[in-house]
């Protein structure tokens, strides 16, 4: 079973300011990297992408009040997930499952992009949920995402699209138990 995050985002953030310049939301998803970063079961691999992510955070803070380094708009990313209940013999750090000879799995990553609009305007926002993100790590190297929805926010496709998807994570975790007892 996982332990879902709801609130992650948060409120909306005042006079239509992008969350990528909200300081709460920063935050949180300062402690969930730092939280999965830190995890001494996590490979050193995933613990340094973590790392470059809080690093990410750090610049986001510094240049231009979270508008980012100039060159590129700010990209964030986190997780629906705090917690996977724990699977014999597998390593489960936050949202992130490690399945030993195959590779691993994240659950319900939301990528956060902001959104150049026209001058004068407040930048949009761009989420992309990944339900399902593996990247294998054995003979065989390749990466795969299954169960996308994504779109520029507020937007009721985009609000569906996510309640639909998270409404099944159980049966996600269940599957992935299944296919991890399949491995070695």
């Amino acid at each position: 079973m996982c332990n879902l995050i709801w609130g992650i985002c948060g409120q909306k953030p005042a006079d239509d300011a992008p969350y990528t310049r909200d300081s709460g939301f920063l935050k949180r998803v300062e402690r969930q990297c730092e939280t999965i970063s830190r995890a001494k079961e996590l490979p050193s691999a995933l613990q340094h992408e973590y790392a470059e992510e809080l690093k990410r955070i750090a610049e986001i803070r510094e240049h231009c009040n979270g508008s980012g380094n100039g060159l590129q708009p700010p990209k964030l990313r986190c997780s629906l997930v705090k917690s996977i209940s724990p699977i014999p013999s597998r390593k489960v750090v936050g949202n992130v499952l490690e399945i030993p000879g195959f590779g691993n799995v994240r659950l319900a990553e939301v990528e956060i992009t902001e959104v150049p609009q026209d001058p004068g305007t407040p930048p949009g926002i761009y989420f992309e949920l990944n339900m399902l993100k593996m990247k294998m790590g054995c003979i065989g190297d390749g990466y795969a995402a299954a169960a996308n929805s994504g779109g520029q926010w507020p937007s009721r496709t985009v609000k569906t699209g996510f309640v639909v998807l998270v409404r099944d994570m159980d049966a996600v975790v269940w599957r992935l138990r299944q296919l991890s007892a399949c491995v070695l």
